[in-house]
């Protein structure tokens, strides 16, 4: 079967999906550096609850950069097991639509939308038996004409 699209769709919601996590990550260790360097100083001007704050922050930074991250792996599998035509592709079209689902306000997230629904309501081509053949004759008898 020709998945092409849906190939096309999960592969491009990978690649974008593999610069977000890296972006994340990236934001991820600033916050970080920034929250340790801070605590060093001595004549910092954050109160106790301010760290507090940005450690409640920087955990939630690290799970979207999880989700994003696992979003990307089960991505790249999906996208190539979809082109393969693995005897599971419905299953990777659930699964990009669950990812797709947990980042919908991003392009990655309406790409693996739309790849997963397109995955799930592929409709498999059906051969076409070249043995049986109908066959439609004209008769005419008399004053009727009929098909037959």
């Amino acid at each position: 079967m020709n998945r092409q699209a849906e190939f096309i769709l999960a592969l491009i919601g990978a690649i974008f999906n593999t610069f977000a996590a890296l972006l994340v990550f990236f934001y991820v260790a600033m916050i970080g550096i920034g929250v340790l360097v801070s605590t060093a100083d001595s004549y910092s001007y954050f109160l106790p609850e301010d760290y507090i704050f940005m450690g409640i922050g920087l955990i939630f930074f690290v799970i979207i950069g999880l989700v994003i991250a696992a979003g990307t792996i089960f991505g790249y599998i999906a996208a190539f097991k979809i082109k393969a035509d693995s005897p599971k592709v419905k299953t990777f079209g659930i699964v990009l639509i669950v990812f797709g689902g947990l980042q919908i306000l991003s392009i990655q997230g309406i790409l693996y939308l739309v790849a997963g629904i397109l995955t799930l309501t592929h409709k498999p081509e059906t051969p076409v038996d070249s043995s049986v053949q109908q066959e439609t004759h004209f008769e005419h008898e008399g004053d009727e004409s009929k098909w037959v």
